[in-house]
């Protein structure tokens, strides 16, 4: 025969309502997995394929090649001389 220990609290059921939001967390969670894997591997396709088309406009062209790398290093040197030289 089971014995009854009346100090013991009485255990409830949880309530439907955390059940079902460990339901939509644990579904929104797993899409949110999926979407950004997707995004990764959008974005690595778009910068591989940016880098390829790139490689291939410098060897048709290697005038622009030259001219992308200068004003590149003349844009990052203005900047790193307006942080530098700026005031608080």
């Amino acid at each position: 025969m089971k014995q009854h220990n009346s100090d013991r609290p009485i255990q409830s059921r949880v309530p439907l309502v955390v059940l079902e939001g460990k339901r939509m967390i644990r579904t929104s969670a797993r899409k949110a997995g999926k979407v950004a894997g997707q995004v990764a591997r959008e974005g690595s396709r778009i910068v591989g394929r940016t880098v390829h088309e790139t490689e291939l406009m410098t060897k048709r062209h290697p005038w622009i090649g030259i001219g992308t790398a200068a004003c590149t290093g003349l844009f990052f040197g203005a900047l790193a001389a307006w942080f530098f030289t700026k005031e608080d």
